[in-house]
């Protein structure tokens, strides 16, 4: 056991632990509340927030590279990815996904200032006009059913 113990103690050398004391963990209550037209109760999901990023080609790969930082802050989140649009290359479209409004709304208030730095190294590489755009989409509750859809043959006029 003192061996295993001497031999953990010398590979613990190359690997240190980076601290966190340097880290500014104060929240900081950065991302504005989103703009809703309904109530939405906080069990109501799951969400589904896309960012729009407009981003040079050339850039594209260094952009991903930023973002990969960028995944890790994205707490709570089920799913996590960024898509480029097949018909745009400079449009690269973040989507993350969570399991309730209220989960996402406790992510605005648990972002963080060290969070702001790593998410305004991403947002460098955004080229459009003004911010990046960010929309929520809500997954339909049973509180609101789908209307009937018209049989096949009404459609086709039969």
């Amino acid at each position: 056991a003192a061996g295993w113990l001497a031999l953990s103690l010398l590979l613990a050398v190359p690997f240190k632990i980076t601290s966190a004391e340097s880290l500014d963990l104060n929240p900081a209550l950065s991302w504005p509340e989103p703009h809703v037209t309904d109530d939405i109760d906080p069990d109501d999901g799951p969400v589904v927030v896309m960012i729009e990023y407009r981003v040079r080609e050339a850039d594209v790969p260094a952009f991903l590279a930023a973002f990969e930082h960028l995944k890790r802050l994205r707490d709570g989140a089920s799913r996590i990815g960024v898509f480029a649009d097949a018909t745009n290359p400079t449009r690269q479209v973040e989507f993350f996904t969570v399991h309730s409004w209220g989960e996402h709304l406790r992510q605005h208030q648990r972002f963080t200032h060290h969070d702001e730095t790593v998410e305004a190294a991403v947002r460098a590489f955004h080229v459009g006009p003004g911010r990046p755009v960010v929309t929520h989409f809500v997954a339909q509750s049973d509180a609101h059913p789908p209307q009937a859809v018209p049989a096949f043959e009404a459609l086709q006029g039969t």
